[in-house]
């Protein structure tokens, strides 16, 4: 009978509760409790108007939609044993001498996912893959995975043929979501196909803006957001959030970590790994027109260039204020036909306006007249005006060999960024060229990435050790 009693007792106040007045929150034995609200997604006032170098004025969307999956789209699953098409097959192929052991079989899904550019909503892709649900117990760091440079073009998107076996992007998302051991049970992985690439739906709406900091870094969170969301829906609980990536994705992984606190101060970056990446993007610009120019840096160098005229809304005038057309050309031609990074073997003077060679021979390029010397800036890590919020330890890996990342510029901007407060890591892959720099450096970067996960505290930070052996080379 007390039993009855209690129970009536307790629907009676329930009722009491639900009769109060809008905006009452205590009354005798009742207490009402809002929801706490969301955390907010901006951390400073960047977002009121992130335009720079003579853009027109925008401001960044405050919009619950960004980060909504659209689609998803499973793409294949990655096996443990030894089979063909196994995650053991895989690592012996694409990288081959990674001590980390797979230990999940991992699925891997394409998705489509909205984000916005210069304040509008837009769709994009990325790849998303995940230990089987099954066999995890516990938490798991997410990883974003800022690609390499794969070309130009929905076609070029990683996840375009993400279900192919030759796929090495897919294959070494795939690798490190299983091996990934710092949880015990692998890792999520989110790798964003960039805007202007997207892999599969609808055509891209806006072009690549290659080297371009701002589009790269917002599309990368909210492919993280979508990951976040995809890993609730499965039942995987999150703890940790680094990113990693290579080449052109290592630029992307360090200025996503610039971009993060003032677009997605929900998010907390833990690490970052950049490999063989361009961070100072004057310096190697200024390098590449130097007397030792190679011509496939000459190619990459005019691809920023167009990029940069697109994404900025310049006249193409201005484009061709430094640039001859002819060269224009044939790199839009290449860039819009092939997935391949485009070669421009022609003298300098016959590429680049006269002031703009002189400015970069000199060392000075970034002090070209407007809007060029500004854009140079903007996306270069050490010379960038994006203020620096977050504190955000990082790894940076260069090779001694690599011809289209120059280890002596990055190893000259590790003093400049310490001085300017980053806590970073750094490690040179001797007798390593771009790639095979690479590949020799997967057990350093994922050591790196899984200390800062478990909260390992940082050694020989700002410490530009002499090149050696990394931890994958064959050599060791």
């Amino acid at each position: 009978m007390h039993e009855l009693f209690d129970v009536v007792d307790t629907v009676s106040m329930r009722f009491r509760c639900m009769l109060m007045t809008v905006g009452l929150l205590v009354q005798t034995g009742c207490l009402i409790q809002e929801a706490p609200p969301p955390p907010p997604r901006f951390g400073s006032a960047l977002h009121a108007d992130p335009s720079s170098c003579g853009q027109p004025s925008y401001a960044w969307l405050d919009d619950e939609r960004l980060g909504q999956v659209l689609e998803r789209e499973a793409v294949r699953i990655f096996e443990v044993d030894d089979s063909a098409g196994s995650l053991d097959t895989l690592r012996e192929t694409h990288i081959a001498n990674v001590a980390h052991t797979p230990l999940r079989r991992v699925f891997l899904d394409r998705i489509r996912y909205l984000t916005q550019d210069r304040g509008q909503l837009v769709e994009a892709t990325a790849l998303y893959a995940f230990p089987d649900p099954d066999e995890v117990d516990g938490e798991l760091p997410l990883v974003i995975y800022t690609h390499g440079t794969s070309g130009y073009s929905d076609l070029c998107a990683p996840s375009h043929d993400a279900e192919s076996p030759t796929a090495s992007e897919a294959a070494i998302i795939g690798v490190f979501a299983s091996v990934f051991s710092s949880s015990g049970g692998g890792a999520i992985v989110v790798a964003p196909d960039y805007l202007g690439m997207n892999g599969f739906g609808a055509p891209a709406t806006v072009p690549h803006a290659y080297f371009v900091a701002e589009p790269t870094a917002i599309a990368s969170l909210d492919a993280a957001h979508a990951a976040l969301e995809l890993a609730r829906q499965d039942e995987l609980d999150v703890q940790g959030v680094v990113v990693g990536g290579a080449s052109q994705g290592g630029h992307a992984a360090a200025l996503t970590v610039r971009y993060a606190p003032h677009y997605a101060a929900d998010l907390h970056l833990v690490g970052s790994v950049s490999a063989i990446p361009p961070l100072d993007l004057v310096g190697h610009a200024e390098l590449a027109m130097s007397s030792a120019a190679v011509p496939l840096n000459i190619g990459n160098l005019v691809a920023v260039l167009i990029s940069a005229q697109r994404w900025y809304e310049l006249p193409r005038a201005a484009l061709l204020d430094i640039v001859d057309e002819a060269a224009v050309d044939a790199v839009e031609a290449s860039m819009q036909s092939s997935c391949h990074l485009p070669q421009l073997d022609l003298p300098l003077d016959e590429i680049f306006a006269p002031d703009v060679i002189a400015a970069a021979q000199a060392g000075n390029l970034a002090a070209l007249p407007e809007p060029w010397g500004c854009i140079f800036a903007r996306s270069s890590l050490p010379d960038t005006d994006i203020e620096r919020l977050d504190d955000t330890p990082g790894l940076v890996v260069v090779g001694s060999e690599d011809t289209l990342v120059d280890a002596a510029v990055e190893r000259r901007d590790l003093t400049t960024l310490c001085e300017q407060g980053q806590s970073l890591a750094f490690t040179e892959c001797a007798g390593r060229n771009h790639e095979g720099t690479f590949l020799a450096a997967i057990d350093d970067m994922l050591d790196f990435l899984e200390a800062r996960v478990a909260a390992a505290p940082m050694v020989d930070a700002c410490v530009a050790a002499e090149p050696g052996l990394c931890g994958s080379d064959p050599e060791r």
